[in-house]
């Protein structure tokens, strides 16, 4: 559910194979990284989705400054936005949820790892999309 969430944004915008490599760029820079530092084999696909959350959030930032934005673009994008932040504050004991707090991302090195790893190389593909587009005109 989570990866779909993140699809619905980021495949529409960058096309299925881009999302792919994304996916599998994540996968290969944030699961290591995170493991090396925890001390665990494997990270789980948490890392990935964290780290796509992270992505989304600069991508987004990165489409309410261009020229040509899609009104589509910025209310799903900020629907699934908002919907993997709720998703992110939600416990296993449904009554110590507090929608105000992102638990998920504090509490587990990891997410926040994968989340830092998702803005990062967001604000690469970004700067580099804005420079090539600046290159080519």
């Amino acid at each position: 559910f989570a990866f779909s969430i993140s699809s619905f944004y980021i495949e529409r915008k960058m096309g299925s194979l881009n999302f792919l490599g994304l996916l599998l760029i994540l996968s290969i820079t944030s699961s290591p990284l995170v493991s090396m530092y925890v001390g665990v084999v494997w990270a789980g696909s948490s890392v990935i989705y964290f780290a796509l959350w992270g992505y989304m959030i600069v991508d987004y930032l990165f489409a309410l400054t261009k020229d040509t934005r899609s009104k589509t673009n910025l209310i799903v994008g900020g629907i699934a936005i908002f919907c993997k932040y709720i998703g992110s504050t939600l416990e296993p004991d449904i009554v110590s949820t507090n929608i105000f707090v992102p638990i998920n991302l504090i509490n587990n090195a990891g997410h926040y790892f994968g989340f830092i790893i998702g803005i990062l190389i967001s604000v690469v593909v970004g700067i580099s999309t804005v420079y090539t587009k600046h290159q080519l005109k």
